[in-house]
């Protein structure tokens, strides 16, 4: 497939040009009657070049699916180049999940994806590799009963809060430092559920939540102040969860 000559000023100018071609407009109008589409001839950084330009014709997020799994960050990389905002990575196990805890990095990640997906602003990209859309996730059902709201203000009864984190997995420790894990000081109680990326600091005054905020598990600093944060506390099961859980198209 050629591209038509154009001026080239910046990575993202190239889209228009790839638009511009009879034979990609023709994949195009495939995919928006149902059909099927196929580009010849494009490798490494064209087919983020491609996936780049599909991006516009789309309505929805578009999912890009890699045959493997080497390649899918470079992959990403090579997309973020063309796009205002960076894709979002769907990861993959290198094994079968057999023993995962919720302080598993790609467990979280995973998740995380999924609760983006089912937001009110989903991912405009998101790049997986074909062996992630095999393996298991927990049912919506267990994440949705996995939710939990705290808001500023609000009356909290800290041990049965204590008591649901730890019937789903988390562990209680000194000081947390990975993701399923919370931590009690008095007052204070740290929280780091699997699909964040920095945990939670919750400080009480008597049964009332006095504060939230997301902090830097490194440095203890503060990263963002909230009046509400939602928690999504599960442990990975993967024995009740199917294949193909993977993210929809």
């Amino acid at each position: 497939m050629g591209v038509l000559p154009a001026v080239v000023n910046s990575l993202p100018d190239l889209i228009g040009s790839i638009r511009g071609v009879q034979s990609y407009q023709q994949v195009v109008a495939a995919l928006q009657r149902g059909a099927s589409g196929t580009i010849d001839g494009a490798w490494g950084s064209a087919c983020a070049l491609v996936a780049a330009a599909l991006t516009r014709e789309t309505a929805g997020p578009l999912l890009v699916v890699l045959p493997r799994i080497n390649g899918v960050d470079d992959f990403a990389a090579d997309l973020a180049a063309l796009l205002e905002t960076p894709p979002v990575v769907f990861p993959a196990w290198e094994t079968l999940p057999r023993e995962v805890t919720s302080k598993d990095a790609i467990f979280g990640t995973r998740l995380r994806v999924l609760e983006q997906i089912e937001s009110t602003t989903p991912p405009r990209v998101i790049v997986a590799p074909f062996p992630a859309l095999l393996q298991p996730v927990p049912p919506r059902s267990d994440r949705q009963a996995g939710k939990r709201m705290l808001r500023v203000g609000e009356t909290l009864d800290s041990e049965e809060l204590l008591r649901w984190l730890v019937e789903r997995g988390f562990d209680r420790v000194p000081a947390i430092e990975r993701p399923g894990e919370f931590c009690v000081h008095g007052g204070i109680v740290d929280i780091y559920p699997p699909a964040a990326v920095n945990p939670i600091r919750m400080e009480l005054f008597g049964e009332e939540i006095d504060s939230l905020r997301y902090f830097d598990v490194e440095t203890q600093r503060k990263v963002e102040d909230r009046r509400e944060i939602q928690i999504t506390a599960i442990s990975p099961r993967p024995e009740s969860s199917s294949p193909g859980g993977g993210p929809p198209a």
